[in-house]
């Protein structure tokens, strides 16, 4: 029998022998690509990265990009990282706009092909400007505003991005008094780290500041991105723990756009994503669909987003004006299992339940029929507790608040479990003093906003919850990561002897086991 030293390094250089040679055989007709999910349906950028065999790529090397028919698709690539001999190591890609097809896609060195309009990016002294040909976008480089404005043609569709930051003050939880101290964004610095051709990538940092004080608090970094000829931008934020965890408690988090609207109270509508394909919609004055007042067909447009005349132009304009109008709304999801949908007419009123559901795909939509945003959340439901939130939509500007963490949940706790350690020979895990601080402990979300100048169909809201939810990617084949080694050692499965066949069962049994407890004990 063969020594297990000697089977293991006769293995190794096997498989030294056949990476590279896969590798080559890849590089020389190109790097085979396809979506690792479902196709995106909604226009959107799309980006991922590709490594390449030492000595493969160079510095001057261009990529390009070619769909199953051999045509090539606009893509901007850059450098990722470098092999010590100065070649490519990573690629980094991106296209944008509709979805160039179901693939598959190969991406090979040769003349890259440009948008049909490449988006401008103008680093001003200022401000940052994006132009993507359908969406403008401004970043201002002080102040309290992440996004100054959003624009779609000569209409502003969102603006006064901010961050928002709650945090619970228990110094009198003895007395049963707690209060909530509020702190909003300030940018201390902003970077255009991308200007194009395709893909402009503006990186805002800041801190949070007390709405009625000078403390800042918990540091952040976003990044916007934004694509030629689409209007979508897609945001990820991240935050530095760096408060005193006895004392921070961080009740709510999110991300604050303001819509200013052009139409009237019954040609605004607010939207939420629920489960599957659920779409909860709610004109901001819901004309009534009975006693005569409009036809079913027109209630049928009225529910889908489509204008209706003025109030002026419709029959019954009493007893239309006589409906009740709603300024908030709400989708709370405070666990995996469940959320609520909430509304009111003013802040002196109460909270009418609405709805319930299992898991949102965390999509809010806020707009009247001439233009509006709506903004998704990546993994919304398994990042409980996290809700959706309307404001003001009564008055001249709404607002559409992301909340990352919910304030209607219970505040974030930073503390360790206990308050002294058990030792780790009896207990499964612990801490001890001096590790179990959380002071520099940092959290990042992903979000897609997307503009636009009418109201989206409900198979297109899916579309674009489905598309944040979980961002769509192109990627090569385990078989090619394996022939590179730039992730260290791993194997591909192999069943090709009896022994490896039960090694090959054991990993099988442990995945399903492990990945079916993530759902009964809810490890979201």
């Amino acid at each position: 029998m063969m020594p297990l030293r000697r089977w293991v390094v006769g293995l190794v250089v096997l498989a030294g022998a056949v990476m590279p040679a896969l590798a080559q055989q890849q590089q020389q007709r190109g790097v085979d690509l396809h979506w690792l999910e479902a196709v995106p349906q909604a226009p959107l950028g799309v980006q991922w990265g590709v490594p390449w065999p030492k000595g493969a790529v160079q510095k001057s090397d261009g990529l390009v990009l070619k769909g199953a028919n051999g045509a090539a698709i606009p893509m901007q690539s850059w450098p990722l990282a470098y092999w010590p001999d100065g070649s490519i190591k990573w690629s980094g890609c991106a296209i944008s706009g509709p979805t160039p097809g179901e693939g598959p896609f190969t991406v090979s060195v040769g003349s890259a092909v440009l948008p049909a309009r490449a988006l401008v990016a103008v680093d001003h002294a200022d401000a940052v400007e994006v132009d993507t040909g359908v969406l403008k976008a401004r970043f201002p480089k002080s102040g309290p505003f992440l996004v100054d404005s959003l624009i779609i043609g000569q209409r502003t569709v969102a603006d006064k991005g901010e961050l928002i930051l709650e945090v619970e003050d228990r110094s009198e939880q003895a007395a049963g008094i707690l209060k909530t101290v509020g702190y909003t964004s300030k940018v201390t610095k902003v970077t255009l780290e991308q200007a194009g051709p395709l893909r402009a990538v503006v990186k805002v940092e800041g801190v949070h500041v007390m709405d009625k004080g000078d403390r800042t608090l918990l540091p952040f970094v976003m990044r916007f991105y934004l694509y030629s000829g689409v209007g979508t931008m897609r945001m990820v934020h991240s935050f530095i723990f760096d408060g005193d965890q006895e004392k921070d408690f961080i009740k709510g988090m999110g991300i604050r756009f303001s819509v200013p609207f052009q139409e009237e109270l019954h040609n605004r509508h607010i939207r939420f994503s629920g489960d599957g394909t659920g779409v909860w919609c709610q004109p901001v004055r819901l004309l009534p669909g009975y006693r005569n007042a409009l036809s079913a067909d027109q209630y049928a447009a009225h529910l889908a987003g489509q204008r209706m005349p003025n109030m002026d132009q419709l029959p019954n304009r009493t007893a239309m004006e006589s409906v009740a109008v709603y300024d908030d709304y709400k989708l709370t999801q405070l666990s995996p299992k469940g959320f609520t949908i909430a509304k009111r007419t003013t802040d002196k009123s109460s909270w009418l339940h609405v709805n319930d559901g299992g898991r949102s795909l965390g999509l809010a939509v806020l707009g009247d029929v001439s233009g509006g945003i709506a903004v998704g959340v990546k993994d919304f439901w398994e990042r409980y507790p996290a809700s959706m939130e309307i404001n003001h939509a009564t008055t001249a500007e709404g607002q559409l608040t992301m909340w990352l963490w919910s304030p209607d949940g219970d505040a974030m706790d930073m503390r360790t479990y206990d308050t002294g350690p058990h030792g780790l020979q009896t207990n499964y895990e612990d801490w001890k003093p001096g590790w179990g601080t959380a002071d520099g402990v940092a959290h990042t979300a992903d979000l897609t906003l997307y503009a636009f100048d009418a109201i989206p169909s409900d198979a297109a809201l899916v579309s674009m919850a489905r598309a944040a939810a979980a961002p769509p990617v192109l990627v090569a084949t385990p078989q090619y990561y394996h022939s590179i080694p730039t992730f260290g050692v791993w194997s591909l499965p192999d069943r090709s002897t009896p022994t490896l066949t039960w090694v090959e069962d054991q990993l099988d049994q442990l995945y399903t086991f492990y990945h079916g407890q993530v759902e009964e004990r809810g490890w979201y």
